[in-house]
């Protein structure tokens, strides 16, 4: 199963997001949920740290993508556009495959 993490502080703004594990729909290379989930994050980190020029701590290994912003203050009107567009999509796969897809919201 891929389990995503959005944490996010108590007023609800997202500080950083994290997947890990396999979902199992298919062959290494040929997961089409594993795949799908993938390019969500790496877009969303993309997007934050290349168009936005946030500040960005992130790890990334065989099974894992961790991505923290560092300087909150800078998520501003298209920072949020892109991470609330991340998380639709992370749902959208978690409703069509439940069994595989994994959403957990952590607050810190």
């Amino acid at each position: 199963m891929i389990i995503i993490k959005f944490y996010r502080d108590n007023q609800g703004k997202i500080l950083a997001y994290e997947g890990s594990g396999h979902s199992n729909c298919g062959k290494e290379g040929e997961d089409i949920v594993c795949a799908g989930i993938s390019a969500i994050l790496q877009t969303t980190f993309l997007g934050l740290k290349n168009y936005l020029n946030i500040p960005i701590k992130y790890k990334q290994k065989k099974g894992s993508f961790y991505c923290e912003i560092l300087e909150t203050g800078k998520v501003e009107k298209e920072a949020l556009a892109i991470l609330q567009t991340m998380i639709l999509g992370i749902e959208e796969i978690a409703k069509l495959h439940p069994k595989n897809v994994k959403i957990e919201w952590v607050t810190i």
